[in-house]
């Protein structure tokens, strides 16, 4: 079958670019910092973050700038693909994947004679979950086993520019071609431990201290581009994924809730020839615009059904509305999702209880404008009205790959944790109205399922109870598990940390009535069948448990193969070749 037209081309031009020269030597290098965790509030700061606000001189910046939730593989998807979540599809952190079906800033850059590298700092952004896409060059820290259920691997910035240093030194002299480069800095994310030179530095406050930090690696970094003659033409842009609450709302961290405190972002751009250089801009833009805005500074068009817009050598658009989303308190606490609209007017947060603010007058967002006059299915059609986007083909689930199967096999998923059940039932608002998906939308968003602003308090009492679980206080620990469980069984935070406990006591029975509830729900994970493979041979229940051990085996294959590992996949089969049969055990 003949390739299309818009594969063909971009193959020709990047093969007469790297053959031939000339144009491809004149455009410029393209670096991409982000910045997760960080609030836009706590970057113009000479004391805390001297090195970003000495480069901002040379940038253009945007003080109006929002994510498009707070949640770090969506916000960065987002910045990949220029699409809002509901279309890009991954809606939340791993095991939801981007799909290989994403034209990706990455990918469109390869294909047009750029070299392209990308180095991140946490495995929330692992290759597995499709970020990668479009990178010859990928960095990310060592994957490891037997973490805490919640942790997440991470690296200092620091030692992200140091791998960034490494490449560079490796790579061979003679290549012509302009880099697109990536550097993801994941520090000011919880729990902040920064160097304790940045913690004094910071007075002591801990997250500011790992702003700090960050800006530290930042500056280094600019310094070695600079050093090796790569950032004199090149465009930069700093953004952030997302921000930080820090009990604004009753929220600890991010992910919950969708105020300015975690949607607001550092947002910074640098053209080249001095360009805008130390102006401001007030005007309403999103990380959906870092994907076209860099391809035009490559000289390349962007899509032209994207959210997106492109803000290079140019004014941003006024009137724009920006939209935003968190599921994740309907993940792990069984509350009403969380969709918003943002315009120059306020911003509407819709759930089952919706929030209107007037962002001028109360940028804080403490007093709702909304009023209950009218049914909830008619503000959920406005909702979709203001929302209503064509899409481009992206699939709302998209099948995996065997590839794609086996990278999240390592992480300990499978693929059926990538089915729609992860977020079951949570209505599409941005789809196409009909009268069984308004009633579909109208059960879902009501006061059945409580708002994540209503039910904040029960999030930090989790927290609460984790964090005497870190300290020591099993016993007290599991008594607060216990009740948070009592009120909202769906509470999938507290089933998995009870778990934790349980299976430290060896109370068996406990820990499988938890673990056969959690199994239940996705994603699947190695863990999961292991520990009630524990539990039930601990019981006497071996036929039982031997499912589970298989299972746990199957896993473990894909696991090593992923990682490259042949002798310990080989390992792991025989084995499982050995292992008894459910089928042969006796009843």
């Amino acid at each position: 079958m003949q390739a299309p037209r818009t594969v063909i081309l971009p193959l020709l031009l990047s093969l007469l670019l790297a053959t031939c020269g000339g144009p491809a030597d004149e455009r410029p290098n393209v670096i991409l910092i982000t910045l997760d965790t960080t609030r836009a509030d706590r970057i113009m700061d000479p004391q805390r973050t001297p090195h970003i606000t000495a480069f901002a001189a040379e940038c253009l910046t945007f003080t109006n700038a929002r994510s498009v939730g707070s949640l770090t593989l969506p916000a960065h998807a987002s910045i990949m693909t220029g699409l809002y979540p509901p279309r890009h599809t991954a809606r939340g952190n791993g095991p939801l994947v981007l799909p290989q079906t994403a034209n990706t800033l990455a990918e469109r850059a390869s294909s047009y004679g750029y070299r392209t590298a990308g180095f991140v700092g946490s495995l929330a952004l692992d290759r597995a979950y499709g970020i990668a896409q479009g990178f010859a060059e990928w960095d990310q820290p060592a994957r490891r086993t037997g973490r805490a259920v919640g942790e997440i691997s991470e690296r200092p910035g620091s030692a992200v520019i140091e791998s960034v240093a490494s490449w560079f030194d490796s790579e061979p002299a003679g290549d012509t071609r302009p880099l697109f480069l990536w550097v993801h800095l994941f520090d000011p994310h919880a729990p902040y431990a920064p160097p304790a030179l940045f913690l004094e530095r910071a007075n002591g406050n801990a997250y500011d201290g790992e702003i700090g930090a960050v800006d530290a690696a930042v500056g280094a970094l600019l310094a070695n581009l600079r050093v090796r003659g790569l950032l004199d033409d090149a465009v930069v842009m700093i953004v952030g994924d997302h921000g930080e609450s820090l009990g604004e709302h009753g929220e600890a961290t991010h992910g919950l809730l969708a105020y300015d405190a975690t949607l607001r972002v550092p947002f910074l751009l640098r053209e080249p020839n001095g360009k805008r250089a130390g102006t401001l801009d007030t005007t309403l833009v999103s990380v959906v615009d870092v994907q076209p805005t860099l391809l035009a500074a490559m000289g390349i068009e962007a899509d032209p059904d994207i959210d997106g817009v492109n803000l290079y050598d140019r004014p941003a658009p006024e009137g724009r509305a920006l939209y935003c989303e968190s599921h994740e308190g309907w993940r792990l606490y069984g509350w009403s999702p969380l969709a918003g609209w943002i315009d120059a007017r306020g911003k509407y947060l819709h759930s089952s209880a919706p929030e209107l603010y007037d962002l001028a007058a109360d940028p804080a967002e403490l007093h709702n404008l909304w009023t209950a006059d009218f049914d909830l299915t008619v503000q959920a059609d406005r909702f979709r009205r203001l929302a209503a986007k064509s899409r481009l083909g992206l699939e709302p689930i998209a099948p995996l790959d065997e590839r794609r199967a086996r990278e999240l096999a390592a992480l300990g998923y499978t693929a059926s944790a990538h089915e729609a059940e992860l977020f079951p039932g949570v209505p599409d608002l941005t789809a196409p109205t009909s009268a069984d998906a308004a009633t579909d939308a109208q059960d879902h968003w009501s006061t059945r399922h409580p708002s994540p602003a209503e039910r904040i308090a029960e999030a930090r009492a989790t927290e609460d109870a984790h964090a005497l679980l870190l300290g020591g206080q099993r016993d007290a620990a599991a008594k607060r598990f216990e009740l948070l469980l009592a009120e909202n069984s769906a509470n999938l935070v507290a089933a998995d940390r009870l778990i934790e406990i349980r299976l430290a006591q060896e109370a068996w029975p406990a820990a499988l009535a938890l673990l056969s509830a959690r199994a239940k729900r996705p994603p699947e994970t190695i863990a999961t069948h292991r520990d009630l493979a524990r539990c039930l041979t601990a019981l006497g229940r071996e036929a039982e448990a031997a499912r589970h051990i298989r299972r746990s085996l199957e896993l473990f294959i894909l696991h090593h193969e992923r990682r490259g590992e042949a002798a310990e996949a080989d390992r792991y089969r025989r084995i499982l070749a050995d292992a008894p049969s459910p089928d042969s055990e006796e009843r």
